[in-house]
């Protein structure tokens, strides 16, 4: 079961909780935000997607951020776990408690 949004919770927490990318066990959930959002593949969508809402502008460095969100919904699985990969994010699995 997902946890949803809670009252207090950071956005970018919530976030990272929707798309998976955040364990129960995660301390430095900020710290995570700040790597995803400059992982190569998030800014370059991000900035793609900036351009065509407003192709007049150059896209900002900060698309990244804004559009994070939009650009982990349009990823595939394969390209979901290849980005966990790069941010070092574990297997849930290897966090279980062995009795």
């Amino acid at each position: 079961m997902k946890r949803q949004h809670t009252e207090g919770e950071p956005a970018y927490m919530a976030l990272l909780r929707k798309h998976g990318l955040i364990n129960p066990r995660q301390m430095d959930a900020f710290h995570l935000w700040m790597r995803l959002c400059e992982d190569p593949v998030v800014r370059e969508r991000g900035k793609k997607k900036a351009a065509a809402k407003r192709p007049a502008h150059m896209a900002s460095f900060a698309s990244g951020y804004s559009y994070a969100d939009f650009v982990l919904k349009q990823m595939t699985p394969k390209e979901l776990a290849a980005l966990k990969q790069r941010l070092g994010i574990r297997p849930e699995k290897e966090f279980a408690v062995v009795r």
